[in-house]
């Protein structure tokens, strides 16, 4: 009998014992959860959210008397319509119950009635607060009195619904606990029937397979002359027992390749190695040139540089104005003896004609046409 064969239907076995006890124990705890999540908690969450959001039309109300604030009238009317929206989904879960409490419904309908009396005094309230009348007394006395009304009955709703969780908390723990002693044999025959399969099946392919395990622990620690015994079994494991022997046979080859491959790759690396070294040492021999180079470029700039601050001392030390222009008669640079002669800054001098000096005259021939105060640009 082929391996696959044998692990379907040990597999089988296994899955069927399994898919038997999930089932006894899934339809046994179905009850109880289900009922707690489609009928109990949003009960109890839409109660508390209608007790939040009616608390905040609340709170909006009043603003409203204390500041006149059009937005907090919007606000609080807004909340009141999401109060009914919620209203009116709760009593569609509580229709759709299976269990129906009077005591709930009468709470409910004194919800509404509250709801509905504080609509009434707060229009009122706006009403006085458009006119210009402040708010009585009594009359927020009475607000107050319907406001703690609301507080008692929505303590009583939220109270009775946390009763019904617990109830049905209680009913269907009792259930997983009834389901859970059913559930121990059930798990406890699919344990045995898996071992018991598992043990069969590893009768007939652990040993084979222990051989080849060896075989390829010997191969694996680089003995390539082990011997891996075939028979005639017309099976996977003497499949697999002749793939490996042809798989040795090939790495013996791909051995003898590979050292080949190695010494050739060695005498590469070599001839590479000599190559990068004598670029490298052409590359030090090329950075030392230009770092002389360089060295010498600096010391060439430094030497000008002191050259022109010397220049600029001599010049700004003489006591007759020095000043150069370019070809259109703009001065470009003068020295202090220009300043002190003239009364401009450097800084005022430079870039403007020379005409502003009133030097227009030193020039002669066809400088003078050029530097005159009527060709200035």
């Amino acid at each position: 009998m082929k391996i696959r064969y044998k692990l379907i239907v040990g597999f089988t076995g296994v899955g069927l014992s399994i898919a038997l006890a999930s089932y006894i124990v899934l339809h046994s705890i179905e009850k109880g959860p289900k009922d707690i999540a489609e009928f109990q908690t949003p009960k109890l969450y839409l109660i508390q959210g209608m007790s939040a959001t009616i608390e905040e039309a609340l709170y909006q109300s009043v603003f409203y008397m204390l500041t006149a604030d059009n937005d907090s009238h919007d606000q609080f009317y807004r909340f009141i319509h999401k109060f009914d929206a919620m209203s009116a989904e709760f009593m569609k879960i509580t229709s759709q119950a299976a269990l129906k409490n009077d005591q709930e419904k009468g709470l409910f309908a004194d919800l509404m009635s509250t709801r509905n009396d504080i609509v009434e005094k707060a229009e009122t309230f706006f009403k006085e607060v458009v006119a210009g009348r402040g708010v009585r007394r009594e009359a927020l006395l009475e607000y107050a009195n319907v406001i703690e009304r609301l507080d008692a009955v929505t303590e009583e709703l939220v109270g009775i619904e946390k009763e019904h969780v617990e109830i049905a908390q209680k009913a269907a723990l009792a259930s997983v606990i009834s389901a859970h002693n059913a559930h121990k044999s059930v798990v406890l025959f699919s344990v045995l029937s898996s071992v018991l399969i598992g043990w069969l099946i590893s009768r007939t392919i652990s040993k084979p397979i222990g051989k080849l395990k060896n075989a390829a622990v010997s191969i694996a620690q680089g003995d390539l002359d082990v011997h891996i015994e075939t028979d005639n079994k017309r099976d996977e494991i003497a499949d697999l027992a002749s793939a490996f022997k042809n798989m040795k046979g090939n790495l013996v080859a791909v051995m003898q390749t590979l050292r080949s491959e190695i010494v050739e790759r060695k005498q590469a690396e070599d001839a590479l190695k000599k190559l990068n070294e004598d670029l490298e040492r052409r590359v030090y021999d090329r950075t030392v040139y230009l770092e002389l180079a360089n060295m010498g470029l600096e010391k060439s700039a430094h030497t000008l540089e002191e050259k022109e601050m010397h220049l600029r001392t001599i010049l700004d030390n003489v006591y007759e104005s020095i000043f150069t222009v370019d070809e259109s008669c703009i001065i470009t640079a003068c020295n202090l003896a220009t300043e002190h002669i003239f009364g401009w800054k450097t800084d005022e001098i430079v870039g403007r004609h020379i005409s502003v000096l009133g030097l227009e005259g030193i020039f002669a021939g066809d400088e003078v046409e050029k530097c005159s105060p009527s060709n200035k640009k």
